[in-house]
């Protein structure tokens, strides 16, 4: 529980619109236990990943570190910007890193 990964998943409803949603998710990177998950009818976004992240918090106590590939969600540094969810981490003491561009598998 010293690290978790953070996945993000657009996935489209089996409705007649084919609605689309986007279910985060929390794993513990070393067990790949399920710390947190929700879905919401946003696409990605840090809004929501937070939400799921503080949920998880509430449960099991902060990582180390928080492991992400390089969405929107959490790193957004390519773009100048330092994210919420990255802010959010860091103001409870959680090094967020990411892996490698084009390359899941850290």
């Amino acid at each position: 529980m010293e690290m978790w990964q953070l996945e993000g998943l657009e996935y489209r409803l089996f409705d007649p619109d084919g609605t689309k949603a986007l279910i985060c998710q929390f794993l513990d990177d070393g067990t790949r236990f399920d710390v947190g998950t929700q879905a919401f009818a946003r696409l990605e976004n840090g809004e929501d990943a937070i939400v799921t992240l503080q949920a998880a918090l509430n449960d099991y106590r902060v990582p180390q570190q928080l492991l992400s590939d390089n969405g929107v969600v959490f790193n957004q540094s390519r773009r100048g910007v330092i994210g919420q969810t990255k802010l959010f981490l860091a103001a409870l003491g959680c090094h967020g890193i990411t892996g490698s561009v084009r390359h899941p598998q850290t």
